[in-house]
Parts: C-alpha cells; structure tokens; sequence
C-alpha cells in the first residue's frame, strides 16, 4: 500500500490534524493499563484452541504481544501516518498471511482492543464527557483506519499469493500439460509411423498372398499332374509285375524243358557209347575176319589149284573185312564227334539252367523291387492327392489371409487418417491451454 492510498484512506475516515491531536492526547491514559489489556487478550487468545494454535510457542506469542504494543503506542497513539507506518502496515498484513491469521480474528481482537478502549476512556474522563467523546471518535477512526489499512495490505498480500499459486500453478499445468501434449504428439507420430508400416506391411502381405496363391495353383496343377503321373506309373509297373511273372514263369518252364532235353543227351550219350561198343566188337571181328582171310589166302595158296576159288573168296573177305574196319572207323570218328557234341550240349544245357537260375534270381530280385517301387508309387500318389487337398485347404487360407489383408490396410487408412486427426486436436489443445493460462493468469 502507497502513501497516496494512506492519505487517502485518512480522507476517508476523516482522520485529521485535530484526530492525531486527541490520539495523542488518549497515549497517556492507554500506556499505564495497555499491558494489562494485552494479558487480558492473549489470556482470551489462549482460551480458544483454533486461534491459540496460530502461535508455535510461548515465545512467538510474547514476540506478537510485544509488536502489537509498540504498535498501538508508537504509531497509532502517536498519530504517525507516514512511510513507517506504511512499512508497519505491510509487515503486519504479511505476518498475518503468513500465519494463516484471518481477517475475522484480527477484527475480533480490535473488537476486544475497542472495548478496552472505550472503558479506559471513560472512566479517565467520566466527568468530561465531550473530551471523552472526542477521543473516543478519535481512537475510532484511528482504530478503522488501521483496519482498513491493515486489512488492504493483507488482501494485497493474499492476491500475490493467490497470482504467484495461480502462476506456479498453471506453469505447472502448462509444464504438465506440455509434456503430456509432447507425448500425446509422439504417440500421435509414431501411431502414424506403425499406421504406415501397418498399411505397408499389409500391401506386401496382400502381394505375397498372391505370389503364394499363384504358387499354390502351379502346385496344385503340379501335384494334379504329378498324381495322375503316379496312377500310370503305378499301372505300369503293376504291367511289370504281370510280365515278371510270366518270366519267371517262362524261365521256369525253360529249366525243366532244359533239365529232359539234358536227360535226352544223356540217353543219346549212353547210346553213342553202346554204339561204340558194338563198333568195336565189330572192328574186332573185322580185324579177325581179316586175319582168318589172310590164312585162308595163305592155306589157299599153298593148295595151288585147288584152292584158288578158296582165294577169291578169300580175298572177297578180306576186302569186306577192311570195307568193314573203315566203316567202324568211319562210325568210331562220328561217335567220338557225337559223344564231343553231346558233352557240349550237355555242358551248355548246364550252363543255360545256371544262366536261367540267374535269370529267374533276378527276375525275383527285379520284381521285390517292382513290388516295393509299386508300394512307394501308391505312397507317392496317396500323399500327392493328400498334398493337393492341403494345397486346396491353403488356397483357401491365403484367401482369407488376402481378404484379411485388405482389411488390416483399409484399417490403418482409418488409423492413419485418425491420428492426422488426433495431431489436429493435439495443436487445438495447445491453443486452447494457452488461451485457458492467459485467462488464469489475467483472473488471478
């Protein structure tokens, strides 16, 4: 408060120069009984809780009673309205706010102070009743004055600490309202950041949907392919088994028409070999034929005459008897050549049955195999049609999977075009708490 607004007050409460005259006039009957009235008060403060509790201690108590004195003694009573009372008018509102005094005690201790006062008064000047009414106004007007003057400092006081809460107060909810719209404005870009990546990794799903349902329709024409591919195979090498049967079959049929043709040869053998027989018994007899001829032609000669019919046959003889030694030779030779022959054919019917044996070893080796690849083509063919029902199944998956595609990218359109939306209102409300601060900080 200015000494402009402490004169002005003055104005208004008429306080003049006649004022201050009877107020100082009034110090020397107040001094003597003030310490008197002081316990009085403060023995009422102590009294109730609520207004005893605005002093800490004993001391801070005697610290206030000590000030109010000098107070009323030494500026009110004094009648100084200058710039110490100025000073002590605002050092007093500022104890007050301090302190959590609030302006209905302090009227109620100028209301006990008044009482005091106005019995003091009059019984000082029972029998000057004028001088006592003019003092007594006096000390009234002093007394509102410096309630008026007190109480504006402390009004003064009590809007600082509202503005400077109300300042603190809304830097703090602009500090934390700041923080929360940066917050708000991070959320805001990375929601459109991952709506982006949501909306790109939603074309590329939709893209990979389609390169997979391709794939899955060349696979599915494959495996059509491959499936039918494996009921021919399995058809042909069903055919093989038929025809690995039938060979072996036929191989077997070969061994035993080779095991009684060997049984032929040997027969044909044992009969070359009886035909040797008789050729030698008949080059033996051949060869005795020849040597009886060769006597009779001896004995012949030696009867002269009368054996020379005996010669001719003789000779008749000899010549059928080496006739006969050729043939049997000749017979001999084509023996020995069908006894050579037969061993041959005996010798390659032997290895035509091993040769056949081998045959038929294999051909049973060859159709295990047909039968294990048939089982393995079955295999192959179940599993390829069970591959194209999962083909089909997964056709419909990456359907569904495109379609969901689509839908998470029209989604994070939406999400994207909701967060533009949210950074639009994220700056309103940046306006809006800026306007709402200037209004607090104006209003406080």
């Amino acid at each position: 408060m200015s000494q402009y607004e402490i004169d002005r007050q003055r104005h208004l409460m008429r306080v003049d120069e006649a004022t201050r005259e009877n107020l100082v006039a009034t110090r020397p009957l107040v001094e003597p009984r003030l310490d008197a009235v002081l316990d009085a008060f403060y023995a009422f403060v102590q009294s109730d809780p609520d207004m005893a509790q605005l002093f800490a201690s004993d001391e801070a108590m005697e610290r206030a009673r000590q000030a109010q004195k000098c107070h009323w003694l030494d500026t009110l009573f004094a009648g100084k309205w200058d710039s110490g009372y100025v000073d002590t008018v605002k050092r007093i509102g500022r104890a007050h706010v301090e302190h959590g005094v609030t302006p209905d005690y302090y009227l109620a201790g100028y209301a006990f102070f008044m009482d005091a006062l106005i019995d003091i008064v009059l019984q000082a000047k029972r029998k000057r009743p004028q001088e006592a009414a003019a003092m007594l106004k006096a000390v009234n007007r002093s007394v509102f004055m410096d309630l008026t003057t007190v109480l504006h400092s402390y009004f003064d006081l009590e809007r600082e600490k509202r503005q400077d809460a109300a300042a603190e107060n809304a830097q703090d909810f602009e500090t934390g309202v700041a923080v929360i719209a940066d917050r708000l404005a991070d959320s805001v870009q990375r929601m459109q950041a991952s709506a982006d990546s949501l909306h790109e990794t939603a074309a590329h799903t939709s893209e990979n949907a389609q390169s997979v349902s391709d794939g899955a329709e060349t696979a599915s024409a494959n495996a059509d392919t491959v499936a039918a591919a494996a009921e021919e195979l399995s058809a042909s090498i069903d055919e093989i088994n038929r025809q690995m049967a039938q060979s072996t079959a036929t191989s077997r049929e070969a061994v035993e028409e080779a095991e009684r043709t060997s049984g032929v040869v040997a027969d044909l053998s044992n009969m070359a070999d009886k035909i040797g027989e008789v050729v030698r018994l008949i080059n033996d007899i051949a060869s005795q034929t020849n040597l009886l001829a060769l006597n009779a032609t001896i004995e012949a000669a030696r009867a002269g005459e009368a054996g020379k019919g005996f010669a001719v046959v003789a000779g008749e003889v000899k010549a059928l008897a080496q006739q006969t030694a050729r043939a049997t030779e000749d017979i001999d030779r084509q023996v020995a050549s069908l006894r050579e022959v037969t061993g041959g054919v005996v010798s390659a019917i032997g290895g035509i049955r091993e040769t056949i044996g081998k045959i038929d070893h294999i051909s049973s080796s060859i159709a295990a195999a047909v039968e294990e690849q048939g089982a393995a083509t079955r295999d192959i063919a179940r599993n390829v049609q069970e591959a194209a029902a999962g083909i089909d199944g997964m056709r419909g998956g990456i359907a569904a999977l495109s379609g969901d595609a689509d839908s998470t990218a029209e989604v994070a359109s939406s999400l994207r075009g909701d967060s533009e939306s949210m950074a639009g209102e994220t700056e309103n409300l940046r306006a809006a708490m800026g306007v709402f601060l200037d209004r607090v900080r104006a209003s406080a």
